[in-house]
C-alpha cells in the first residue's frame, strides 16, 4: 500500500468516527450504516470511459433516512469526495512526475564538458541505475566548442516499468532540464546503449581536433543509441581502447556496432544548412 493510500485510509477512517460521534448513536449498526453510505456514494459506473457517480446519484433520488439523516447524506458526500479525488490522482500523479528537474552542467562549452561527470550527477539526483540506455544523442556547436544545442534521450526500467527522460541543455541557467514519463514498452530495449558506455565514449573523443575541415556554419555531433550498421560515403573510425582513431579500410567493412558523428553544417543560402564531412567513429563494435 502507498502512501496516498495510507493517507486516504485514515483520513476515511477519521471522517466516519467524527460522524458517527456527532449522531445520535441510538440508532442499531449506526457505524455500519454510515461505512454502507460512504460506500454507496463512491460507487461509480463507467459509460463510455466517462465516470458517472451512480452511487450517490441512487443517494439522492431514492434514499431519504429518518433518522441521522444529515449524518448519513454527509458520509455519501464523503464517499463521492473519495470518488472524485480517486479519479483525479492518476492526472495530479502524472503530472507531478513529469514536472522538469534541474542538474548543473559543469560547462556550456562542447570541448570543456566533462561527460562522464555530468552523467554521474543526473544518475544522482533521478536515482537512476548503470543499466540506463541511450536513445539519441544531438548537439550542435560552434567552431570554439561554445554549444548551440545539447540534447538527449534515455530509457529505464524503473518505477515498476519504462520510463523515457528528454534532457536539454539550457546554455543560460548552465543546466540539464530533465522531464520524464512513463511508456508502455520499449522493444529496442536490449539493443540499446547504455549512457555509461556512451558518455565515457564522448570524453575520449577529441571533438575539436576530430570535427571535419572546412567552411561550416557550426558543426554537429550526434549518435543513435541502436545498433547500426556504417553508413556509405562516410569516412568511418575506430576508436580503440588506449584511445586512438584508427582508419577502417574497405576491406573491413561492413561494420555493426555504435558510432558518433561529426559533421558540418554547410550553408547554402540565408536560411538552409546541409550536413556535409560526415566522420563517424566507432566505440563499441558488434562481431558478425
Amino acid at each position: 500500500m502507498g502512501i496516498v493510500q495510507i493517507v486516504f485510509t485514515i483520513v476515511l477512517i477519521l471522517g466516519l468516527v467524527y460522524l458517527y460521534k456527532r449522531s445520535d448513536r441510538s440508532e442499531d449498526l449506526l457505524l455500519l450504516k454510515l461505512l454502507g453510505y460512504y460506500l454507496l456514494g463512491s460507487f461509480r459506473f463507467n459509460f463510455n470511459k466517462i465516470a458517472i457517480p451512480f452511487g450517490f446519484l441512487v443517494y439522492l433520488l431514492f434514499l431519504h433516512p429518518n433518522q441521522n439523516a444529515r449524518s448519513k447524506r454527509q458520509a455519501a458526500g464523503l464517499g463521492l469526495v473519495f470518488l472524485i479525488v480517486g479519479l483525479a490522482q492518476p492526472t495530479v500523479e502524472n503530472y507531478l512526475y513529469q514536472l522538469p528537474i534541474e542538474v548543473k552542467s559543469e560547462s556550456v562549452n562542447l570541448y570543456d564538458i566533462n561527460f562522464p561527470n555530468d552523467w554521474q550527477s543526473l544518475q544522482q539526483q533521478l536515482q537512476l541505475t548503470e543499466d540506463v540506455r541511450l536513445v539519441d544523442f544531438y548537439s550542435g556547436f560552434e567552431s570554439d566548442g561554445s554549444i548551440r544545442e545539447l540534447s538527449y534521450k534515455l530509457i529505464s526500467q524503473k518505477d515498476g516499468g519504462i520510463v523515457h527522460y528528454n534532457v536539454n541543455l539550457e546554455k543560460q541557467h548552465q543546466a540539464y532540464v530533465i522531464r520524464r514519463s512513463k511508456i508502455d514498452r520499449w522493444l529496442q530495449y536490449d539493443q540499446e546503449i547504455t549512457a555509461q558506455r556512451f558518455f565515457e565514449a564522448v570524453e575520449s573523443l577529441d571533438i575539436n581536433k576530430l570535427k571535419p575541415k572546412g567552411d561550416y556554419g557550426w558543426y554537429t555531433m550526434s549518435s543513435q543509441g541502436v545498433l547500426s550498421y556504417d553508413i556509405p560515403n562516410h569516412d568511418k573510425y575506430i576508436l580503440d581502447n588506449n584511445g586512438d582513431v584508427l582508419a577502417v579500410g574497405n576491406e573491413e567493412l561492413p561494420i555493426r556496432g555504435y558510432f558518433i558523428s561529426l559533421y558540418g553544417m554547410y550553408k547554402l543560402n540565408e536560411i538552409t544548412h546541409e550536413g556535409r564531412g560526415f566522420k563517424d567513429y566507432f566505440y563499441y563494435i558488434v562481431k558478425n
